[in-house]
């Protein structure tokens, strides 16, 4: 079997996901990673919300890559699930935890986690962070974006709470695949 690049890898996984926002209501986790002991980030200092809007900010991040398209997608798909939660009909689940969606990428390319919560008019009282990998057992999903949600939180004080990597549902990438072969 001949190795895919990063890049092909990531553009598949976001068409897949992509495909299947047009027949599921809400691929995301209901419940984040379970912890041992939780990291210090996941606990709450002082994180009275700044409004009275109780639900959270969806940041998705991915790896980050050097090709620009490949960026792109990201930020589409954060787009699209914006515009789901601003829904005001109140048909989405998505817009009943939260309020907007942004996306960031982990290294190479911009924006960062932290510059992502920093170019916001006003910090949100919570965020939670959607890990967009294939797999939950890499070093970047178990070490380096936990670090990055801890950096980010320590500077800003917004508390930040890490999802599921999206990958781990393997009857949903499945389906993502039989949907588009």
């Amino acid at each position: 079997m001949t190795r895919l690049s990063s890049h092909i890898q990531s553009t598949l996984f976001i068409a897949l996901l992509l495909s299947l926002l047009s027949s599921t209501s809400s691929f995301l986790p209901s419940s984040p990673l379970s912890f041992r002991s939780p990291p210090s980030f996941m606990i709450m200092y002082n994180s009275s919300p700044s409004s009275s809007d109780s639900r959270s900010l969806l940041i998705l991040i991915d790896h980050g890559s050097k090709n620009t398209p490949s960026n792109d997608r990201l930020h589409k798909l954060a787009s699209i699930l914006n515009e789901r939660c601003e829904r005001a009909d109140g048909l989405t689940e998505l817009a009943e935890k939260y309020y907007g969606c942004k996306a960031c990428h982990m290294e190479i390319a911009p924006p960062s986690l932290l510059s992502t919560i920093t170019s916001l008019p006003s910090p949100p009282s919570k965020i939670f962070l959607s890990p967009v990998f294939i797999s939950p057992l890499g070093k970047h999903v178990k070490t380096d974006i936990p670090q990055i949600a801890q950096d980010a939180q320590l500077q800003t004080g917004v508390p930040i709470e890490i999802g599921k990597v999206v990958g781990d549902d393997l009857d949903l990438l499945a389906d993502a695949i039989i949907k588009v072969i």
